[in-house]
């Protein structure tokens, strides 16, 4: 679909290191932590488009060609392989480079912060962003009745610049008045129960009803769009993802990196 239409948006985010290594902080009765795993991380949005929202799962890891940042994401198997989807994702290697010294350059701090006996204080980031809808019903997809549009989240600047959000959804809401948006998420089991893991996250009501309107208002710009644009036959929209695991093999939803 074209983006050029979009709005850009404006947010303001830290890198929170939200926990390290019980050997770095020299204490023994932390919760068991995976080897490799050096911390744990989260962006937070403190103004503008998503504020009062997290993302999370993301974590600096340990590997065999040194330190890297480990996104949200979910496992599937292809070829008898296990594989990772990132729901955060980039295809470029010079931005998703930038992102990972980013990220690094807050663990060093954090760390350091802690030796000096110190409160951590982020360094604020300045990002600009549009919302993008993705895909719409056609006669080629298979949706849920409620289900409207699948989107993304492009960052345009920063060390988040080239990065997508994917795999989040606007649905019709249950009482039929106005939109629910969901973001990418992992399933797990609780007494015997599915439930489900919001990376992108708000406690603040006003918080999410703002992203709501963002995602919804550019659904309805999206489908007037399509409205106007329409010719003679009936357009209809791909939703196929090269990278989506749901096209690319078995999906594992209760086994994830972290």
């Amino acid at each position: 679909m074209n983006t050029n239409h979009t709005n850009i948006l404006r947010t303001r985010v830290i890198i929170q290191i939200t926990g390290l290594r019980p050997d770095v902080l020299k204490e023994t009765n932390q919760k068991r932590w995976p080897e490799g795993k050096l911390a744990e991380v989260e962006l937070r949005f403190i103004d503008g488009a998503f504020v009062t929202h997290r993302l999370t799962g993301l974590a600096v890891r340990e590997g065999k060609k040194g330190k890297y940042v480990q996104m949200p994401s979910r496992s599937y198997m292809k070829d008898r392989t296990r594989k990772y989807y990132d729901y955060l994702h980039t295809g470029n290697w010079l931005t998703r480079r930038a992102f990972r010294h980013a990220i690094l350059k807050e663990h060093k701090r954090t760390i350091k912060a802690h030796k000096d006996g110190q409160a951590p204080t982020p360094e604020e980031h300045e990002l600009l962003l549009q919302v993008i809808i993705t895909a719409l019903p056609s006669r080629k997809t298979e949706w849920p009745e409620s289900k409207r549009a699948e989107a993304e989240v492009r960052f345009l600047s920063g060390f988040m610049r080239n990065h997508t959000l994917r795999n989040v959804t606007i649905w019709a809401s249950k009482d039929g008045d106005g939109f629910d948006v969901t973001g990418p998420a992992r399933s797990y089991s609780k007494d015997g129960n599915k439930r489900f893991f919001d990376y992108l996250s708000s406690r603040d009501e006003g918080g999410r009803d703002n992203v709501n309107v963002i995602f919804t208002r550019e659904y309805r710009d999206e489908i007037q769009r399509q409205l106007t644009f329409a010719g003679d036959d009936d357009e209809e929209f791909d939703t196929v993802d090269d990278d989506d695991p749901e096209t690319l093999g078995e999906s594992i939803d209760d086994d994830t990196p972290f």
